[in-house]
C-alpha cells in the first residue's frame, strides 16, 4: 500500500488499512494473504520527517501486519534502491537485491526475455507518450506472453515442432 506522506495518513488511507485487517485471536492481521510493503512516498516533499509522522499516524497494530514500511521519493529517487529490495526479499529473492545470482537461460528462452524487454519498453513509451491504456495493455499482454514462454507457461507452436523434431516421442 503507498500513503503520500506530504498529505499524511488521511482518512481515506486509515479507512483502507482498517478494511485490509481484520482482529484475529492472536492479534490483527492482514487479510491479504500475501507478504505486504507499507510505502510512505513523497518524501522530497515533506522531507523524512513528514514520512516519520506519517507512520506513526498509523497504529502499531497495523503497521506490524506489513512485512516492511520503506520511505520512498518517486520524483528524486530517494528510497527507491529500499523499495527494490524490499520487493526482491519478499518474492525470496534477496540475494538480486545486492545484484548476486543468476540463471542460466538457453536462446530461446534469452529471445523471449529480449521481448518481454521490448514489449515493456513500448509500454513505457505509450505511458509516458499519453497513449490510450488499450495501447499500453497490447504491449503489457505481448510482455506476459514472452515471459510466460520462459518459464514453460505459454508454449509457442515453433517450440512444439523444436521439441518433436528433435526428440523422438513413442513409435
Amino acid at each position: 500500500m503507498v500513503i503520500d506522506a506530504s498529505q499524511g495518513v488521511t482518512s481515506d488511507d486509515l479507512h483502507l488499512l482498517e478494511t485490509l485487517w481484520q482482529e484475529q485471536a492472536g492479534g490483527p492481521q492482514l487479510r491479504v494473504t500475501a507478504p505486504s510493503l507499507l510505502v510512505l512516498n513523497k518524501t522530497d516533499v515533506g522531507g523524512e520527517d513528514s514520512a516519520q509522522e506519517a507512520e506513526q499516524q498509523i497504529p502499531a497494530e497495523i503497521r506490524r501486519c506489513f512485512s516492511r514500511v520503506v520511505h520512498t521519493s518517486a520524483m528524486d529517487g530517494t528510497g527507491v534502491g529500499d523499495l527494490t529490495s524490499a520487493m526482491l526479499e519478499l518474492a525470496g529473492a534477496p540475494q538480486l537485491s545486492q545484484g548476486a545470482g543468476g540463471w542460466a537461460v538457453n536462446a530461446r528462452q534469452a529471445e523471449a526475455l529480449s521481448r518481454a524487454r521490448e514489449a515493456l519498453l513500448l509500454t513505457q513509451e505509450s505511458v509516458h507518450g499519453g497513449l490510450p491504456l488499450d495501447f499500453w495493455t497490447i504491449d503489457l499482454r505481448g510482455a506476459a506472453q514472452a515471459l510466460g514462454e520462459v518459464n514453460g507457461d505459454e508454449v509457442a507452436e515453433e517450440v512444439l515442432d523444436v521439441v518433436f523434431s528433435k526428440f523422438c516421442i513413442g513409435k
